[in-house]
């Protein structure tokens, strides 16, 4: 462990990490995160209104699931992977949800989140993927398009009767698991 783990309550411990490419993240069970490493090699406690879920580190950006089931994303924005308008941003911001076409919708919770390399993934609570940002590979699961998606769309791969009850986002693909 990084001689930069932050020092904890008596009544607060560690309960999930997850390791990006050049930073890591840990979540506590009082709902406090921290980031270590990128883009400072400093420990610092993101904040954030929410009581905090889940935690996922990608690449050079982190996904943070509330207690709300809304989706807050933060760091580098290239390619989307943020999703939301490109903005590179140091604190949480909710991702963008929309109720029109196969995006995310408003009223959807979301129970698990997974940031790969240059695009995340969300799990919601009906078993539907999501995913945002480059999809060269065809990551974020839109046939035929190796644009960028800053917004959450429905990946199209897995329409149908395919119930999905765990993610994970890697450097250019996806692992799901059905029920």
């Amino acid at each position: 462990l990084s001689p930069n783990i932050p020092s904890l309550a008596n009544d607060d411990k560690v309960i999930a990490v997850s390791a990006g490419d050049l930073h890591s993240l840990i979540l506590t069970k009082k709902g406090k995160v921290y980031r270590l490493g990128w883009p400072d090699n400093n420990t610092v406690e993101i904040g954030i209104s929410v009581k905090v879920i889940a935690i996922s580190a990608g690449y050079r950006h982190s996904l943070i699931l509330g207690n709300d089931g809304n989706v807050y994303s933060f760091g580098e924005d290239n390619n989307g992977r943020l999703g939301r308008a490109n903005i590179d941003a140091g604190e949480p911001r909710q991702i963008e949800r929309h109720d029109w076409g196969d995006f995310l919708p408003s009223s959807v919770k979301v129970i698990a989140i997974s940031a790969g390399e240059e695009h995340s993934l969300i799990l919601t609570e009906y078993g539907e993927v999501y995913g945002f940002g480059h999809n060269n590979h065809g990551q974020v699961g839109i046939a035929g398009n190796s644009g960028d998606f800053w917004d959450a769309i429905k990946i199209q791969y897995l329409i149908g009767n395919i119930k999905i009850i765990a993610i994970s986002a890697g450097r250019r693909h996806n692992l799901v698991l059905s029920d």
